[in-house]
């Protein structure tokens, strides 16, 4: 039997800690450099998970996390609509249901950015792309995170941007196996169960299949139950029997399989639990609470025997051969590549995310010729988590720019019932309404707008011309079945937001020239 320390240091190639929070109280990966440094000289660990970075700072942070690892390590990041979604200063595209909107071409450019992205900021590995499919309206943390409904529309999708984002160097990582579109309750605050049948399951695996198909690198986990699969309840992470019964046996995978966030609600991984997962099939455990823990824990748990020496170094080999594959297809190995610096955020590519918003951005009903620059026009952008209240900086001033004669009013998650009164009394007095009702996946958030919100979407029901934009989750149209018109971005954030303004635009255009030129008639 190995030593204790030869077993910790085995053991820490599986473990994968944060870098840095967007959640309260919020973190640069640059302010949390020290702490990664302490951890490295300790142990070998396997890698770190980049959020909340400045452009400026990463490749240097990154340059220091390497110098201080005894051995080389994976920078991995949650970086499904690009890396600007955790690096500020680059690009950030709209949400995969956006892309998968606007067709194969766009999931390709968006695969393609951000893998060029990635390696110039040193990021190696993405936990994209998400494969779960839309087939659940209520689902509190897919939603618009996912291509779209089916199989049929998804599976190519996933396809594509594993194989466009390998072929640039950028290891990908297909989620949530076997399949999180089907839950209703937020895996991050509880285990969800999905009773679906053995067919069901069958069409949520299509785009795993796909990726796996494609070469994806990774599979992670779902902290999520699927009785169909195994009768004992654990979830897909802690279960042997879809672990190694179904991903590695039925659908063939070779490659990692990470588990998703062990600081979720709907695992639960202390060191003992950590070394249960390595034996249900984990190789890469992400994101524990408490590394040491973690790390001895799986060590003492192979010292008694309770996990094999064989398990652990199948699990270890499988990491370095990803790092591996990384070393093979990047010129500046596992290091940021100096020479793609200035692709990050270029404007070309922040052109690009416009364009595939805009693609993907569409509206139905009579505004779309009879939306008028003349009329007094208010337009309310209503925000259901208070994350992306002050998201609408690129809102303001497209419209300040474009149609500096409508009014913008801000409803966001947090306003008080006082606030949202005088909301709903702007939309009654306004001629013309233009509703952006945002509602994105939030993890630890309810998928609902506030109560406070009631009145103001009682105003814009009430209003003979009020077009409202789902700035997200579409399923917030059902709520106005009998609006003068309706639309969606599929998305929000800096690019959709450009690209709404810009079809705003179009259609005040088109009312125009339609008044200006009415159509012949026999």
């Amino acid at each position: 039997m190995a030593s204790l320390d030869d077993l910790r240091a085995r053991a820490a190639r599986l473990v994968m800690v944060r870098m840095g929070s967007a959640l309260p109280p919020k973190r640069t990966a640059t302010d949390e450099l020290t702490s990664i440094q302490a951890l490295c000289q300790r142990y070998p660990i396997g890698g770190v998970l980049l959020f909340n970075a400045r452009g400026s700072q990463i490749a240097d942070t990154l340059h220091a996390v390497h110098d201080a690892a005894p051995k080389p390590l994976l920078v991995a990041s949650d970086i499904e609509h690009g890396v600007g979604q955790q690096v500020d200063g680059a690009t950030s595209f709209p949400r995969a249901l956006a892309c998968g909107r606007a067709g194969t071409r766009s999931v390709q450019i968006l695969a393609r950015i951000t893998a060029l992205e990635a390696e110039a900021c040193g990021i190696h590995w993405a936990f994209a792309p998400v494969a779960d499919l839309r087939n659940e309206p209520r689902n509190p943390i897919i939603a618009t995170r996912a291509f779209g409904e089916t199989p049929r529309i998804v599976a190519p999708h996933v396809h594509t941007y594993v194989a466009t984002a390998q072929s640039h160097g950028l290891a990908t990582t297909a989620k949530h196996a076997p399949g999180h579109g089907r839950t209703t309750t937020d895996s991050h605050a509880d285990q969800p169960v999905v009773e679906a049948d053995a067919e069901a399951l069958t069409d949520d695996a299509w785009p795993f299949r796909a990726a796996i198909q494609a070469g994806t690198t990774s599979l992670m986990t779902a902290h999520v139950s699927y009785p169909t699969l195994d009768p004992s309840g654990a979830p897909a992470t802690a279960s042997t029997a879809i672990l190694q019964g179904l991903l590695r046996d039925r659908w063939g995978f070779e490659g990692v399989i990470v588990s998703d966030s062990l600081l979720m609600d709907g695992i639960d991984a202390p060191g003992a639990r950590a070394a249960t997962l390595l034996n249900a099939g984990v190789d890469m455990l992400l994101d524990p609470p408490d590394a040491r823990a973690v790390i001895e824990g799986i060590a003492e748990a192979v010292a008694k025997g309770d996990i094999s020496e064989e398990r652990l170094n199948a699990a270890v080999a499988r990491v370095h051969r990803l790092m591996a594959w990384v070393h093979e297809h990047r010129d500046a190995g596992l290091r940021p590549n100096a020479a793609l610096q200035d692709m990050v955020g270029r404007p070309l590519h922040q052109q690009a995310a416009i364009s595939i918003a805009r693609k993907a951005t569409f509206g139905r009903g009579p505004a779309i010729t009879e939306l008028s620059r003349q009329k007094d026009t208010v337009v309310v952008r209503c925000t259901a988590h208070p994350a992306e209240s002050d998201d609408d900086s690129t809102l303001r001033q497209a419209l300040s720019e474009a149609w500096p004669q409508a009014a913008y009013v801000a409803c966001p998650a947090e306003a008080s019932l006082s606030q949202t009164a005088a909301v709903a009394a702007r939309i009654h007095q306004a001629e013309q309404v233009v509703a952006v009702l945002t509602l994105e996946p939030a993890a630890w958030h309810d998928f609902q707008f506030p109560q406070a919100h009631r009145a103001v979407f009682d105003a814009l029901r009430a209003h003979p011309r009020a077009l409202v934009m789902a700035a997200g989750s579409p399923h917030v149209l059902h709520a106005f079945p009998d609006a003068w018109s309706v639309g969606a971005t599929h998305s929000d954030g800096a690019a959709a937001q450009q690209a709404l303004v810009q079809r705003l635009m179009q259609w005040v255009g088109h009312a125009e020239a339609e008044a200006a030129d009415p159509p012949a008639h026999p």
